[in-house]
C-alpha cells in the first residue's frame, strides 16, 4: 500500500511539471504558423541532443520525438518520417539564421520557423 502511495505521488508530480523532459534543458524553442490553414507547429531542441516537434491542428496535437545534430549552422532532425507525420509542417533540415531568429528550410515548399528562444 505504501508503494502504491509513493508511486502515485511521484507520478502526479512528474505529470504536473511544466517541462515534460525534466532531465534535460531546452536549447531552442521555435514556432511555425501556416496562414490560411488550421495547422501550426512547435519545435523544441534539448541540450541532450533530442527534439520534440509538436504538430497542432484545430482539434488535436501530436508531439514527435527524435534526435538532432547541428553542423555549422545547419540543423538536421534525425527522423525520416517527420514530414509525413506532420503533414508537411516540418522538414528534416534547416539553416539556422541567428541574426533574423529563424530556421530556414533547405527544401522548398516548407515554411520558416520563427525562433522565440535560444539558450546557449
Amino acid at each position: 500500500m505504501i508503494l502504491v502511495l509513493i508511486f502515485g505521488t511521484v507520478w502526479y508530480l512528474i505529470i504536473d511539471l511544466p517541462d515534460k523532459k525534466f532531465w534535460t534543458e531546452k536549447s531552442l524553442i521555435g514556432f511555425i504558423e501556416m496562414e490560411g490553414t488550421p495547422k501550426s507547429g512547435t519545435l523544441e531542441l534539448f541540450k541532450n541532443g533530442s527534439f520534440g516537434a509538436s504538430y497542432h491542428r484545430a482539434d488535436y496535437s501530436c508531439t514527435y520525438q527524435g534526435n538532432y545534430e547541428i553542423i555549422d549552422n545547419r540543423l538536421v532532425l534525425k527522423r525520416t518520417d517527420l514530414t509525413e507525420l506532420t503533414d508537411k509542417v516540418f522538414t528534416t533540415e534547416y539553416l539556422i539564421n541567428r541574426k533574423d531568429s529563424i530556421l530556414k528550410p533547405i527544401k522548398n515548399g516548407f515554411m520558416e520557423i520563427g525562433i522565440s528562444k535560444i539558450m546557449e
